[in-house]
């Protein structure tokens, strides 16, 4: 296993997570996620920065099918791209709950081979699915929000109390809505929204001037440039 310290020697500043759904809800669309890992790609080929995902199925996978479409347009063989998994994961089988080896989802390493690429460069980041939310949150410099479930909505959240930029995909739906009550209440301290193990005064150090609604892919690349330069 890797440390997050570790993860962030090895890649280069900012590094940009897109978290979201394994199986997003409409009004999302896969050309969504895509359009978002096209353009995150486009941005890097002008200035330094790592784009991640989780590792995990739906707008992960559609946000890497982006990158390689630009790469290969591009014919570039650095995706500029790695992913952050957990050691084990819990599978429901017989009404009881197996903690078996994640394995990165294979369409993964299928785009990859189209870069010429054997695999994604994956680390393992903690024991299990929470540790791994944790981890993300201290690699991450900034976090771009595409629909999204509760453990979106975790991941965003850990990332606001250390200090993280965090854009959502206004019109991608799912948990995006949750954080968009947020900005416009400006609630502190949060409860009752996430199951996420933080303490509550950590809520109350959420500055919602992290926190930018976006419309599209680009308007998320433009709102990065402000932010890191």
């Amino acid at each position: 296993m890797i440390t997050p310290e570790e993860i962030r020697k090895i890649h280069p500043s900012p590094i940009v997570a897109v978290i979201g759904a394994t199986l997003p809800q409409r009004p999302y669309k896969r050309e969504m996620g895509a359009e978002v890992g096209y353009h995150l790609r486009k941005y890097l080929e002008k200035t330094k920065g790592t784009i991640m995902t989780g590792g995990v199925y739906g707008i992960g996978v559609d946000s890497y099918l982006g990158i390689v479409k630009f790469c290969r347009e591009r014919k570039l063989s650095d995706d500029r791209f790695f992913t952050a998994i957990p050691e084990t994961d819990l599978v429901e089988e017989d009404d009881c709950l197996w903690e078996v080896e994640y394995q990165l989802p294979e369409p993964y390493n299928e785009l990859a081979r189209y870069m010429s690429k054997s695999e994604v460069t994956s680390y393992r980041v903690g024991k299990t699915m929470e540790e791994r939310r944790t981890g993300l949150a201290e690699i991450a410099d900034a976090f771009v929000m595409v629909n999204g479930g509760q453990g979106t909505l975790d991941e965003a959240l850990l990332g606001l109390t250390k200090g993280k930029k965090v854009i959502i995909l206004e019109e991608s739906g799912g948990v995006a809505a949750n954080l968009k009550y947020i900005v416009e209440s400006a609630v502190s301290p949060i409860t009752g929204i996430s199951n996420v193990s933080i303490r509550g005064n950590d809520y109350n150090n959420i500055d919602p001037r992290n926190i930018f609604m976006v419309q599209n892919a680009q308007e998320t690349v433009r709102t990065l440039a402000r932010n890191f330069k």
